[in-house]
């Protein structure tokens, strides 16, 4: 009779070792040996003239609306 009852007992503690090992297996956590996914590196590179000016034309024309507000201001701008 003991020898069935431990046989029993070990048969359960198999089975649900077998049960965990799926469940875990399917929510992503048994995959020990497979390597993470890398994200490969970006490579920027310096943006041409022709990329830069539209960048640059909008950022005269901010300058050139505050010089304009504070001209209509009556502050004007003092250079020396």
């Amino acid at each position: 009779m003991i020898g069935r009852a431990r046989r029993a007992t070990i048969t359960q503690a198999a089975l649900v070792a077998v049960i965990v090992g799926v469940m875990l297996m399917l929510l992503g956590g048994g995959g020990a040996n497979r390597r993470p996914e890398q994200i490969p590196a970006r490579t920027v590179r310096p943006a041409t003239v022709e990329e830069r000016r539209p960048h640059q034309v909008d950022e005269l024309r901010k300058c050139l609306r505050g010089v304009e507000r504070c001209q209509q201001a009556g502050q004007g701008i003092e250079t020396r």
